[in-house]
């Protein structure tokens, strides 16, 4: 629709995690509302690895079981990601239920 339109389309990544962050607003003007922490980079690994595998939206697999029945789960993929220590699995998430 955009690219009927306004003759442009949207193409973004999307990288999910879920887990504790600190989050608030840094000065300026207008103040920058941001989020860090553990999982706020583990969540920038996994929207990175999107373009890897081919994907648009990839979360973790323990957010995969938190929305259990709330998405429709495409494949999945066990990868290091750079600057998080060990494996993961990341699960392509293809829609919602």
């Amino acid at each position: 629709e955009l690219d009927e339109l306004y003759g442009r389309t949207v193409d973004l990544n999307v990288g999910l995690h879920c887990g504790p962050a600190i989050v608030g607003t840094l000065w300026g003007s207008p103040p920058t509302v941001t989020a860090i922490g553990d999982t706020v980079n583990l969540a920038a690994r996994v929207e990175q690895a999107n373009k890897d595998l081919a994907t648009r939206f990839l979360t973790t697999e323990e957010t995969s079981t938190e929305l259990h029945d709330s998405i429709i789960i495409g494949r999945s993929f066990r990868r290091t990601l750079p600057g998080v220590a060990g494996e993961h699995t990341l699960v392509e998430v293809l829609g919602t239920s």
